[in-house]
Parts: C-alpha cells; structure tokens; sequence
C-alpha cells in the first residue's frame, strides 16, 4: 500500500510543516506503508488558477494520486479554511482521488486543532468523490510538540486510531475501485 502525506501549506517554517515532519517520521518508523511526505511548494506555483502546475508537476503529482490507495493531509487552518496552494494542487487532477480514503490532521497553534479547516476540507473531497475518514488528528497548541514528549505521544496515539481506519478504507475501498460500475 501507497499512502503519501500531503503538507498543505507553502509556507516556509511553519508550525505545520514541523508536523508533517513528525508524522511522516512516525509513521514512516511504524512501517505500515510505503508513503512519503508531499509538499506543495514543490508542486504548485501560483501565477494564476486554471493550470497552476506546469506539466511535469502535473504529471508528477498524477502519478502518485493515481498510485496512492488513500492520503493523509497535514494542514494549518487559514481563515477557517485550507490554504489556496492545497486547493488548487487538489483541483489539478480528479479521478485520481475517487473511491481514496483522506484521512486529515490539523494544525493550529489554538485549542482548536484546526477543527474550521477539517469541516471546509471534508466538503471538497466528497466533491472529488473522495472518503474522509472520521477519526482525525487534532495538533492543538502545535507548536508544542517539539517541546513536550507527553503531547508527542498523545499525538502518537491520535496517529495510531486515524491509521488504523485508513488503513481500513483504503482495503475495503480498494475493492470497491475493482468491481466494475
């Protein structure tokens, strides 16, 4: 199984890029999946929408879309929803995401977790006729968790539940994207 982790903001030095960077390792040490962690900086340039990725990027990003049994997004939450970036790097390709469990994790520096941004998330992969799994991954106060080893493993534990049911989707859906229609 393919399962890549999407880093959905270009920012540089962000608190969710730090995130994604624990989750991957951590979930990269579990051995699981083969995944690896996908940053849009390095697929989308914004000079306008309608095409904003030239066509390696665009094959690029295809090509392991159309491989990935499922995804996992790491995301801070921008004015209640998602960064652009993301947005326009889901929007490049579509039938690569039908019948994929997306499993989210939130990033906010707040008590919230980014709890706005799932919400708003959750909407456009049903439109991509995509499955968000239930169980997400709340990193409230995020910037903790360089900092804490309890908050590490309490995350930890968040990790586990959402893997154990995207892992779960991604085996039945599987099935599902099989059967003819």
């Amino acid at each position: 199984m393919y399962i890549p982790i999407i880093l959905g903001t270009s920012r540089d030095g962000s608190v969710s890029s730090s995130v994604a960077d624990f989750a991957f390792q951590y979930i990269k040490e579990l051995n699981k999946f083969d995944t690896e962690l996908l940053k849009t900086k390095d697929f989308v340039s914004i000079p306008s929408t309608g095409g904003a990725m030239n066509k390696e990027m665009h094959d690029k990003w295809q090509n392991s879309a159309s491989r990935a049994d499922g995804f996992i997004i790491v995301s801070p939450e921008y004015n209640h929803s998602f960064p652009g970036e993301l947005k326009l790097m889901i929007d490049e390709t579509l039938k690569e995401y039908e019948k994929k469990p997306f499993a989210i994790c939130g990033v906010s520096v707040r008590a919230t977790g980014g709890a706005k941004m799932m919400e708003s998330l959750k909407g456009v992969i049903s439109e991509i006729r995509g499955v968000a799994v239930r169980n997400a991954v709340y990193f409230s106060h995020a910037h903790k968790i360089l900092d804490e080893p309890q908050y590490k493993e309490s995350m930890k534990t968040q990790i586990n539940n959402m893997l154990a049911e995207l892992i779960w989707y991604a085996q039945a859906l599987e099935t599902g994207r099989s059967v003819k229609q």
